[in-house]
């Protein structure tokens, strides 16, 4: 029996909508619902939220969760791509772009169509001028972000 899961949480960086279908993760993305319900007939769940939480305090660099987001074929090998930087590092979009044959503007709109944030971690895509580029939790918490992960605050 295939089970869907949804829970609405609060963290550091507002509020979230975490969404699972048979323990995989299908979204993870802000929420404008301000409840906080963490679905307890599910232990990725609560398990999501306490990882979650400790990728904030620093105590954990990554998200070992099986994920299956959706979106175009195109979306998918952008998001392949962005899932192997590691944590404390960055990219360029451009970079990107070049190993999987595309424009930087296509990886950019591939990477604005994330909804797995923090697994896939689209923030550390940057501008190759150096620029920190687009976020869709702004340019603000994307600088902190990179900071977090680069300078460990």
């Amino acid at each position: 029996m295939s089970i869907y899961n949804i829970s609405f949480f609060k963290t550091k960086l507002g509020y979230f909508t975490l969404e699972t279908y048979d323990h995989t993760i299908i979204r993870l993305y802000p929420s404008k619902d301000r409840k906080i319900k963490i679905e307890n007939k599910s232990d990725i769940h609560k398990n999501f939220y306490i990882h979650l939480n400790k990728y904030f305090s620093k105590k954990v660099i990554s998200f070992k969760y099986k994920v299956k987001q959706e979106g175009t074929f195109f979306q998918k090998l952008v998001w392949k791509e962005i899932a192997k930087i590691k944590y404390g590092q960055t990219t360029t979009y451009d970079r990107i772009a070049k190993s999987i044959n595309t424009s930087p503007r296509a990886v950019g709109n591939a990477c604005s169509n994330n909804k797995c944030l923090f697994i896939v971690p689209c923030h550390r895509v940057i501008c190759s001028n150096g620029n920190i580029g687009g976020y869709i939790l702004g340019d603000k918490i994307k600088k902190y972000l990179l900071n977090m992960e680069k300078n460990g605050y």
